[in-house]
C-alpha cells in the first residue's frame, strides 16, 4: 500500500473512531443516580454509575447564585464530593457528562454542630417485595427529612447486581433529594463473598477508617452513632472500643443534645427473631445506658415496635418492603408492635424528640415522644395490633417462605413422594409381570 492510501486509511479509522466515540459518550445513561450521601455543614457527595466509563462534572448553585463545581475523571462509578458549601444552605445540583446531562435534584447542607431542630427519617427492611418497597418510599417523599437512616437489609442478597438495581431504581427520587446513611444487614453480605465489596462500592460513610461498617456522624444537635450488629460489638474489640471512646466524647460534647444509635440486629424485639444476646453480654447495652443514649433503632425483625427497657427507649423499624412477621412474644418492655410496611419520621429539638410512624398507605400508626430522660408519653393509646400473641400468621408464613432452608426442606420432601411414588408403581407392575396374561 503506498504512502498516500496508507494515510487516507489512517484519517478513514481515526474519523470511525471519532465517530464511535461519540456515539458511546452520547449513550453514556446513568445506573444508580444521582444520589447523596455523607451531607456536612459544608460539603455533600454526589453518588452515580454510569453504563460507561466517563467523565463526570457536577454544578451545585444556591438562589442567590453562589455557585460550586467539581469533576471527577472517567470513569464508570463515580463518588464526587462538593466542598466550600455554606451550612443549613439549600441547593440545586445538576450532573452532567461532556455536554449532556445525566440528572439533577436538590439538597440542603447540615446546619452546624449543635444547631436545630432536625429531621430525618427512619426504615429498613426494604428488600424482597418491589410493590411494597414503591409504597413506603412513595409516601416518604411527602415528609421532607433532611437525612433519612436506613437499618439494613436493603438487598435480599448482597452479591446479586440485579437486587441493588432494583434498590437503586425504586430509591431513586427519595435518594435524589436526600443523603442517606446506611448500617450493614445480615443480607447485604449474602452469599458468595461479593455482597460485602457490593455495600463498600455503592455506599458512603463519613469515616471510611473501619472500612465504612461503623462510624459516627453530628447532624446540628444530634450525634448518630452507627454499628456493624454483624461483628463483635463487645468490650475488648476494635468496635466496641471505638464505641466507647464515641459514646464519651458525644456525651461530654454540649454541642450534643440527642444521642441516636442505629443497627441492625437490635438488643430489643418481641418479633420472631428476638432482641440481640451479644449486645448485652458484650456490655453494648450498658454503655447505651451509661452515657445516655436517648434512643436506639434497628430493623432485622419486620414489624414495627417502640419500647422502653431499663429506661433506654428502642424503635424497630423493618417494614420498608420485606414480608411481615405477625410473631409477637409479648415481652414487658414493648409498649406497641404493628406488623405492617412503614417508616418513621422524627422531629429532634433541644428538648426532646418526637416519632411519627406511618404506613405505606399513608395514615399515621401513632405519634410518641419524650423530653429529656422522661418517658414516652403518645397522643391517644398506644398503637398495637389486634393479633397480638405467639401466633403463626400469613406473615410467618411470609418468614418461612423467603428461607433457602425451607425450599430445601420442600424439594427433598417432594423427592422422597415422588421415589416412594414410582417404587410403588414398579412393584405393582412387576407383580401384573408375575401373574401373567
Amino acid at each position: 500500500m503506498g504512502r498516500g492510501k496508507r494515510r487516507t486509511f489512517s484519517l478513514l479509522v481515526a474519523g470511525a473512531m471519532t465517530v464511535v466515540g461519540a456515539r458511546a459518550g452520547a449513550q453514556v445513561r446513568v445506573l444508580k443516580g444521582p444520589y447523596l450521601m455523607d451531607v456536612r455543614p459544608d460539603s455533600v457527595a454526589v453518588l452515580a454509575e454510569l453504563s460507561s466509563v466517563a467523565s463526570l462534572e457536577v454544578t451545585a448553585e444556591t438562589e442567590s447564585g453562589e455557585r460550586a463545581s467539581v469533576s471527577s475523571p472517567p470513569m464508570d462509578f463515580h463518588e464526587v464530593v462538593l466542598s466550600s458549601l455554606a451550612p443549613d444552605t439549600r441547593y440545586e445540583y445538576v450532573v452532567r457528562t461532556s455536554d449532556t446531562e445525566l440528572g439533577r435534584g436538590t439538597f440542603v447542607t447540615a446546619p452546624l454542630p449543635g444547631e436545630g431542630p432536625v429531621r430525618f427519617l427512619v426504615f429498613g427492611d426494604n428488600r424482597s417485595n418491589s410493590v411494597a418497597h414503591q409504597a413506603v418510599i412513595r409516601t416518604m417523599l411527602g415528609q421532607s427529612g433532611e437525612f433519612v437512616l436506613n437499618t439494613g437489609d436493603m438487598v435480599a442478597k448482597g452479591s446479586d447486581p440485579a437486587d441493588w438495581q432494583e434498590l437503586f431504581d425504586i430509591e431513586r427520587p427519595l435518594l435524589r433529594d436526600t443523603p442517606l446513611y446506611t448500617v450493614l444487614g445480615n443480607h447485604e453480605i449474602y452469599s458468595d463473598g461479593s455482597g460485602l465489596a457490593r455495600y463498600q462500592r455503592y455506599l458512603r460513610a463519613p469515616d471510611d477508617s473501619h472500612g465504612e461498617l461503623f462510624y459516627a456522624f453530628t447532624y446540628g444537635l444530634l450525634r448518630v452513632v452507627v454499628l456493624d450488629s454483624n461483628d463483635d460489638v463487645g468490650r475488648g474489640s476494635p468496635q466496641g472500643r471505638w464505641l466507647e471512646a464515641e459514646l464519651t466524647s458525644a456525651e461530654g460534647d454540649p454541642r450534643v443534645a440527642h444521642i441516636v444509635a442505629l443497627m441492625h440486629h437490635g438488643p430489643y424485639s418481641s418479633g420472631y427473631h428476638g432482641g440481640n444476646a451479644a449486645l448485652f453480654d458484650g456490655g453494648v447495652v450498658e454503655s447505651f445506658e451509661r452515657h445516655g443514649v436517648a434512643l436506639v433503632f434497628s430493623g432485622h425483625d419486620h414489624h414495627y415496635e417502640r419500647g422502653e427497657a431499663e429506661g433506654l427507649r428502642y424503635i424497630v423499624t423493618g417494614g420498608g418492603g420485606a414480608p411481615l412477621y405477625t410473631v409477637n412474644h409479648r415481652l414487658p418492655h414493648e409498649l406497641s408492635f404493628v406488623p405492617r410496611h412503614h417508616f418513621v419520621v422524627v422531629d429532634a429539638d433541644q428538648d426532646g424528640m418526637r416519632i411519627t410512624t406511618i404506613g405505606s398507605d399513608g395514615t399515621r400508626i401513632e405519634r410518641c415522644g419524650f423530653r429529656g430522660e422522661g418517658p414516652w408519653i403518645c397522643d391517644g393509646a398506644p398503637a398495637d395490633d389486634p393479633s397480638r400473641g405467639p401466633i403463626l400468621g400469613t406473615g410467618t408464613l411470609g418468614m418461612w417462605v423467603e428461607w433457602p432452608l425451607f425450599w430445601w426442606i420442600v424439594g427433598a420432601s417432594v423427592g422422597v413422594v415422588l421415589m416412594l411414588a414410582f417404587a410403588i408403581r414398579r412393584r405393582r407392575g412387576r407383580g401384573r409381570s408375575a401373574q401373567g396374561p
